[in-house]
């Protein structure tokens, strides 16, 4: 049994580029002035997205 082969998976981009998107998460919302609710038609748009990405991913996903 080999032993693991976390960098094979992991390699050191990878951990920088997750490094480089916690920092941004973490220090972006302090330049940010007051934010507003989003619209109706944003909200609306957000699961109507969603749901067209989930058809059409289980219908490439689907036996044929």
């Amino acid at each position: 049994m080999k032993g693991f082969q976390i960098n094979a998976v992991w390699g050191v981009w990878s951990v920088v580029m997750m490094l480089v998107v916690a920092a941004i998460e973490l220090f972006a919302p302090q330049g940010m002035g007051p934010v507003h609710p989003p619209s109706a038609f944003t909200l609306l748009l957000f699961p109507l997205v969603l749901a067209a990405i989930f058809f059409i991913m289980s219908r490439a996903a689907a036996p044929k």
